[in-house]
């Protein structure tokens, strides 16, 4: 994710810098624009064809409220150390996501890069077979929560909802007294049912993978 702060971000030399990083890493990525700021990207909705717009939630959930119940006794819960179970991660959130990229996460399967990874990755397991994925970043007291994903074979167990339990244990053993992440339709809900309010939304626009470079 690149951070938009002010304009400048968006001036030809900074974009080209930013392409050319993501470009060497063989990386997707994405602006987050502060709403007040969206208006610079008018000329560019004009220039490229944006395939999907989507609005997601923005939820939060503090420190007070929390109160972690135990995950169904089914299931259990490893923290993601090797590239082996990093693979295996990959896997179980590409079909819990229906990513339908063989190459999703490809950059991840190298032990240099798990190493300068700084998520904290969970897969969750039922009967020894994979089943579900999660994922937290901690920074300055508030932990990201991605990765949530149960394939849908899974769903329907309260898997997803404790995968999200477990990145709030553990950002919160590490000193976090927010949680922050954004909502799919079909998590919205569970994550309303936690505790999770929602404090602002997201809109996501999808442009074709050979739109202009500049406008990526």
């Amino acid at each position: 994710m690149v951070f938009l702060q002010d304009e400048r971000a968006i001036e030809y030399a900074t974009l080209r810098s930013v392409q050319n990083f993501y470009r060497e890493t063989k990386a997707q990525w994405c602006f987050v624009v502060p709403p007040g700021l969206t208006s610079l990207f008018d000329r560019a909705i004009k220039k490229i064809r944006i395939s999907q717009r989507r609005v997601i939630p923005q939820m939060v959930l503090e420190a007070e409220e929390i109160e972690i119940p135990a995950p169904p006794s089914d299931l259990k819960i490893l923290t993601v150390k090797t590239v082996g179970e990093m693979r295996t991660w990959t896997i179980v959130a590409k079909t819990g996501f229906g990513m339908g990229r063989q190459n999703a996460f490809r950059s991840l399967l190298n032990a240099r890069s798990l190493e300068s990874y700084r998520v904290t990755s969970f897969t969750g397991s039922v009967s020894s077979k994979p089943v579900a994925t999660s994922c937290a970043f901690v920074s300055e007291g508030i932990t990201g929560i991605f990765g949530v994903s149960t394939v849908p074979k899974a769903r329907g167990h309260g898997y997803g909802e404790a995968m999200t339990w477990e990145t709030v244990r553990y950002g919160a053993s590490r000193g976090s007294h927010l949680f922050s992440l954004q909502a799919s339709p079909m998590g919205f809900p569970i994550y309303h049912r936690m505790g999770f309010r929602r404090i602002s939304d997201i809109e996501e626009w999808e442009v074709p993978a050979k739109a202009p470079d500049a406008t990526r």
